[in-house]
């Protein structure tokens, strides 16, 4: 008898996108940033996450979602995607029991795909 997690499990990014044979993605963050090699981020098929952390040390429940682009991206077969994304989270009150103002940092979104049909 095999088992299976009660909640399921996330896939890979292989799963999600079997149709995309490699992915270059470039993210540039604006905003409040502790420390200068926090700027610039390149990610690869091989490294790619669903989410990416936002830079300000305050943010609260904050982030970037990247499985939309990607939605977007190969749902027009377009081989290149350039966007900017706003981060979703709050920076909090001091003893975090409410919500604050709106977290005010951005990605710069640059991203370059190739298809399994040779696409790119």
């Amino acid at each position: 008898m095999t088992t299976r997690p009660f909640l399921g499990t996330v896939p890979t990014f292989r799963q999600a996108y079997p149709n995309l044979q490699s992915v270059r993605l470039e993210a540039i963050h604006h905003g409040d940033i502790p420390q200068e090699w926090q700027r610039k981020s390149v990610y690869s098929e091989g490294n790619l996450p669903s989410n990416i952390s936002c830079t300000n040390p305050r943010c609260k429940q904050g982030g970037y979602d990247l499985n939309t682009v990607f939605v977007i991206l190969t749902g027009s077969k377009d081989t290149h995607y350039e966007s900017t994304i706003h981060c979703h989270g709050h920076e909090g009150s001091p003893k975090g029991r409410r919500r604050g103002d709106s977290c005010m940092n951005w990605l710069e979104l640059k991203v370059d795909v190739t298809y399994n049909d040779g696409s790119k």
